[in-house]
């Protein structure tokens, strides 16, 4: 249950970051590129977190 619940706030966490934090700061679209990529890793490395890689 602990794991789901890890798995469901790590994924809320980076799709805010995405949607909500990011789109204001993004100035080139390089640097949205490069931030995009760094929410997408931080959501992956949620779920191997909390399944406990």
């Amino acid at each position: 249950m602990d794991r789901k619940i890890n798995i469901l706030s790590n994924l809320t966490y980076g799709y805010l970051k995405i949607f909500l934090i990011l789109p204001d700061t993004w100035q080139t679209q390089e640097r949205m590129i490069y931030r995009w990529w760094a929410a997408v890793n931080m959501i992956g490395q949620g779920y191997l977190h909390a399944w406990g890689y």
